[in-house]
This record gives C-alpha cells, structure tokens and sequence, in this order.
C-alpha cells in the first residue's frame, strides 16, 4: 500500500460500473482516459447489484446464491478481460496500461454508494488526484446522488457519451435537474471533461440480447475481448435459462 508521500503525484481513474458483461467499448474508453489524463491506473470497480438485496431474507436464499455466483462469475470475466487487453495494448503503444479490478463495493454491505468508494480511496490514497469514469447517461443523473457536494469536492469527471444515446453534452448541464435552486452554487464547482467514444457502437444491453436471441453470434465479434467471449456467452446462456 502506498503511503501519503509515495501518492503524491499519482492520478487515479476510477470507473464504476456492473460490467455486465464488460466489452470492448469499456476497455477503450478506459485507455483513452489513461492517455488523454495521464492516469497511473484506471481501477475497474465493480457495483453492488440487487440480488444482494436478498441477503437477509432467509425465504430468498436461493436468489441470494444465484447472485452471488453471478457475482464471482462478473469479476472472472472482467479480469480475464483486462488482463487480455492490456496485454495486447502494450505491445502496440509506448504508454503502459495499468488497469486493476477492484471489488471493495461488492465486499461492502448494501446499499452500496459512490461516495463510499470515494471515501475508501481517499483512506488508501491521501493526496493522489481521483477521476471518475462515467457515461453521459449517469452524469444526467448526478444531481439524485448521495452526498453528491463531496462527490463534487473530491472528484474531477470523465465524462464519455455514446452515439447512440443522443444526449447533448453541450446542454447537459443546463437541464432543469442541474439547475435546481439547490445545486446551482454546486455546478460551479464541477470539474468536469466531455469526451465522446468514437471507438465502438456496443451495449452490454445488446450484447445480453444477442445471446439471447441470436443463434449467430458472430454479432459478437469485435465487441468482446477474444479470452472472454466463450465465458460470456457460456455465462449468459445459462442465466437465461435459469
């Protein structure tokens, strides 16, 4: 663990979110951040999601498990994915990838927020720079976040906007969530960076959908790191069978 003066100088992406599964598109928008920001690593944090929720329901145990399971089988392939990635990228630019899965929200008793994370990090790292990693869809939603001014006073945000989505970023901050009373003197503080992904058009919505109602899955080519892809559809597979 590095100590207060050896994380001086570090900055630190932090890109939340369920992975579910992880693609191509996630992966280059985390390079691309590495590079345009200059980030030391870019820790992929893994969310909480609702089978969790059923931790203390004894008649639910069973969906307990199942989420559970989901959840390990969430973190192996988002491992095996970065892993395969970076090691592929490396070879072919002279920045070094440093990306790290990162598992402190799903290891945290729901419910789970960003703010906690952000606290945590600031606990291991005490003077590094953080940013986090979102797309424009979540940003939109800023605003409702819990304890969003600490949000705002100890991040600066990445902000990445898919085609398809069609949100304006220009005009995003202008909606009417973003200029309630209550947050106008806090807008002022964001420290915010609009970034489009040019790279790949893909979801993991249709992804999960090609899976499921697709025999061709050569759909999937391009899309999903190639050591992951048997996983994934092996893994999806089952989850809707079930």
């Amino acid at each position: 663990m590095e100590t207060a003066s050896e994380s001086t100088s570090l900055r630190l992406g932090l890109f939340g979110g369920s992975f579910d599964p992880v693609h191509l598109g996630h992966l280059e928008i985390a390079r691309s951040a590495q590079e345009l920001f200059d980030l030391d690593e870019v820790h992929f944090i893994l969310a909480n999601v609702s089978p969790f929720k059923f931790r203390d329901k004894p008649k639910d145990h069973e969906n307990a498990e199942a989420g559970i399971r989901q959840e390990c089988k969430r973190a192996e392939i988002l491992k095996l994915a970065l892993e395969d990635y970076a090691e592929i990228e490396d070879c072919e630019q002279s920045q070094e990838l440093n990306f790290k899965l990162n598992l402190m929200e799903l290891n945290r008793e729901p419910p789970s927020y960003t703010y906690q994370t952000v606290e945590e990090f600031k606990a291991l790292y005490p003077t590094a720079k953080l940013f986090w990693i979102m797309g424009a869809d979540s940003f939109s939603e800023l605003p409702k976040w819990k304890n969003v001014t600490y949000l705002i006073e100890n991040l600066e945000f990445i902000v990445f906007r898919r085609k398809e989505t069609g949100l304006n970023t220009e005009n995003l901050l202008e909606s009417e969530l973003f200029n309630q009373d209550e947050f106008i003197d806090l807008k002022k503080k964001l420290k915010i960076n609009f970034i489009e992904n040019l790279y790949i058009d893909v979801s993991s919505t249709l992804i999960r959908e090609s899976i499921l109602n697709s025999n061709d899955l050569n759909a999937l080519d391009g899309k999903l790191s190639n050591p992951s892809k048997g996983l994934v559809i092996e893994n999806y597979r089952k989850r809707f069978r079930a």
